[in-house]
């Protein structure tokens, strides 16, 4: 059939229509690959593990005006072709077990009476986003159960140096699968770290430490300073010259310790991380791709121990 001109139909439309559908395709995986989340891909690029100090970071980024995306627990890990178009990547570093405990920490505390009756009022008055809830308020089943078998941190983190045996009731079995499943199923704050967010990026960064920058949670202010420094060398539209450096905090939330696990629980958990996941090599490896950093000797580019102060020694008991 014939319209205007033009053959409608026949072999040639099945070959104009295979050809439109195959070039509608392409666009669309262009359009996935030059951006995230529906949005163009920015210049910079923030890693935020769970629980690391992340949030002083995101913090001094939006104070100087930095256009930037932020990975962080409920995203997927970026593919390689976000990181290479974009032009700068930073990473906040916390040691992996103590950035469980705070974990443990931040998800009890959030339990807590006044906290939950605060924020169902935010809530109700129409001041929270839709993923707030799940990680502040309404946690999941996993997590309940978790709080529920460990009400204390000692026990929490003693838990990981418990061998499963046949002895045990299916309540002590369930709370150390519990336990261990937060972690190795890479589950919200707990195991959505580096291995989870950074692991499949680190072979394209490591060959490209100049785009690389990291802050420790140890030197957060200094560590700051420099990176505003280098935001503005690297053209990066920010406020102010290059020169002053805008104020920054310090992360006044990650040595809060109010709770601390026992020295017991503290290598337990310190010694199933490195066995049992790569979280400690993502971390390391991670440091050693940052231009800052890379050239320090290890004991000032990651901190090796975990910071959990003071612990006491104590026994395990199950609950």
């Amino acid at each position: 059939r014939r319209c205007g001109g033009m053959v409608v139909g026949g072999r040639m439309g099945g070959r104009m229509g295979r050809r439109l559908g195959a070039t509608t395709i392409a666009i669309v995986l262009l359009f996935a690959a030059n951006s995230i989340n529906g949005r163009p891909i920015p210049g910079v690029l923030f890693f935020h593990p769970g629980k690391s100090g992340g949030g002083s970071v995101k913090e001094a980024l939006e104070t100087w005006r930095v256009e930037f995306y932020q990975f962080q627990k409920q995203d997927p890990p970026p593919s390689d072709i976000h990181v290479q178009k974009s032009d700068c990547v930073i990473v906040i570093l916390r040691n992996p077990t103590d950035r469980i405990l705070s974990a443990y920490r931040w998800v009890k505390s959030s339990r807590q009476p006044t906290r939950v009756n605060e924020t169902k009022q935010r809530w109700e008055a129409g001041n929270y986003t839709l993923q707030v809830p799940r990680t502040f308020k309404y946690h999941d089943e996993l997590e309940s159960d978790l709080l529920a078998c460990f009400p204390t941190l000692r026990l929490y983190s003693e838990a990981f140096g418990i061998r499963p045996d046949y002895n045990m009731t299916a309540k002590e079995l369930h709370c150390l699968t519990s336990a261990r499943e937060t972690i190795l199923t890479h589950y919200d704050h707990y195991g959505m770290g580096y291995e989870y967010l950074m692991r499949p990026s680190l072979p394209y960064l490591r060959t490209h430490t100049e785009k690389m920058f990291g802050v420790r949670v140890t030197h957060m202010k200094s560590d700051l300073e420099g990176l505003y420094k280098w935001l503005y060398k690297k053209g990066q539209k920010m406020v102010g010259n290059g020169t002053y450096v805008p104020p920054v905090k310090e992360c006044v939330h990650c040595y809060g310790q109010a709770e601390l696990p026992s020295a017991e629980g503290l290598r337990s958990l310190d010694s199933f991380l490195r066995s049992q996941t790569k979280e400690y090599e993502a971390y390391e490896e991670a440091a050693r791709s940052c231009s800052n950093l890379k050239h320090l000797p290890r004991e000032e580019r990651v901190t090796i121990h975990p910071l959990s102060g003071v612990v006491k020694e104590s026994t395990s008991t199950m609950i």
